[in-house]
C-alpha cells in the first residue's frame, strides 16, 4: 500500500524502450536481477489521496529498473511528485509510449541546451524515436531552423513530416554553409564519427550535447576545430532523471500534445504483460516504432 505522499497506480500499458532491453541483456548499468524493467507508464490511481483517485497518469523515470522496480508489472507505488494527469488526447498505449524519448530529448534541448527560437538545430539520428522528438520539440518551440541527419530518403521524409526543416544524409552538406547559417545548437544520438562530422559543422559557440555512442565508447574529434570555435560539449545519461524530474518535464510537453502540437511515437506492436517475453522479443528486433505491453483484460 502507498504511503504518505504516494499513490498505488493501476498499470494499464508500458513500453518497452532499448533501455529496458539493455538491462534485460545486461549490456547497460548495473541492476538486481530482481529489479522489474520498464520506465514509461499510462495508469489510473487506485490509491493514495483522495482527489487523485481515479485519475488517468503517465510517469517516467530514469531510475526504474535500476533503482526502483519499473513498470512491466500489474501495479506500482509512486510518489505524488511522480506523476502528471495525461492528455486526453492520446490513447492508453500512446501515453504509455512518450515519456523517455521525449524527455530526454527536452532535458537535452531546453535544460542543457538552453534552446531558443533562434537557434539553428541540429539532430542526428533524425528519424529515431530521441531524433524525432527533438525535432517536434525544437519546431514547438519554434526553432527557425531544424536540420535532421538522416541515412536514407525514408528516414528524409520521416524526418520531414516531425518538422525538420531539412534534411541531410552527410553533414559535409553542411559544411560551405556561410558564419551564420550553421548549426548553433546539436543533439547528438548517434556518436562515433558523427560527433566529429557535427563538430565540424557548427557556428562559433555553438553547443553539442551527446546521449549516445556505439562501440567501446571512444570518439576522436578535431580538438582544434573544437576550442578555436569555442564549442561546448555536454553528455546526458538519462538515468540521472528521476521519475521527478519525469514528471516535471512531463507536466510541460503535455500542453504540446494536448494541442496536437506534439505527436506521439509510432507504436509497431500491442501485446498483453503475460506475453511479455514475446514483446521483448519483438522488440529486440528494432521494429519501426513501439512495443508496449498492456494489462491483460485491456483493448489492444
Amino acid at each position: 500500500m502507498p504511503g504518505d505522499d504516494e499513490v498505488l497506480i493501476r498499470i494499464e500499458a508500458a513500453a518497452i524502450n532499448p533501455f529496458d532491453l539493455s538491462l534485460v541483456l545486461g549490456h547497460d548499468a548495473p541492476t538486481r536481477l530482481d529489479h522489474i524493467p520498464g520506465r514509461d507508464l499510462a495508469g489510473i490511481v487506485e490509491s493514495g489521496p483522495p482527489e487523485m483517485v481515479g485519475t488517468k497518469v503517465w510517469a517516467t523515470g530514469g531510475e526504474l529498473g535500476t533503482r526502483r522496480d519499473g513498470f512491466h508489472a500489474e501495479y506500482t507505488v509512486l510518489p505524488v511528485s511522480g506523476i502528471q494527469p495525461r492528455p486526453d488526447r492520446l490513447t492508453t498505449q500512446e501515453a504509455a509510449s512518450v515519456g523517455v524519448a521525449f524527455t530526454t530529448a527536452w532535458y537535452a534541448l531546453v535544460d542543457i541546451g538552453c534552446l531558443t527560437p533562434t537557434d539553428r538545430v541540429l539532430v542526428t539520428g533524425g528519424a529515431g524515436a530521441v531524433g524525432s522528438a527533438a525535432i517536434q520539440i525544437a519546431r514547438w518551440r519554434r526553432s527557425e531552423r531544424i536540420i535532421a541527419l538522416v541515412r536514407n530518403d525514408e528516414e528524409a521524409t520521416q524526418a520531414t513530416q516531425s518538422g525538420a526543416t531539412l534534411a541531410v544524409e552527410d553533414l559535409r552538406e553542411l559544411g560551405d554553409a556561410d558564419e551564420g547559417e550553421r548549426p548553433t545548437l546539436c543533439l547528438d544520438t548517434v556518436g562515433g564519427p558523427v560527433l566529429n562530422a557535427a563538430v565540424g559543422v557548427m557556428e562559433r559557440r555553438g553547443r553539442l550535447v551527446n546521449i549516445f555512442t556505439g562501440g567501446d565508447g571512444t570518439v576522436l574529434f578535431d580538438l582544434r576545430r573544437f576550442y578555436f570555435a569555442n564549442l561546448t560539449l555536454h553528455g546526458l545519461a538519462t538515468s540521472i532523471l528521476d521519475v521527478r524530474d519525469g514528471a516535471r518535464i512531463l507536466a510541460t510537453i503535455g500542453d504540446g500534445f494536448a494541442t496536437g502540437a506534439l505527436q506521439p511515437p509510432r507504436i509497431a506492436a500491442v501485446l498483453p504483460l503475460s506475453d511479455a517475453s514475446d514483446a521483448y522479443a519483438l522488440a529486440a528486433g528494432r521494429p519501426a516504432g513501439k512495443v508496449v505491453l498492456i494489462a491483460s483484460g485491456e483493448d489492444r
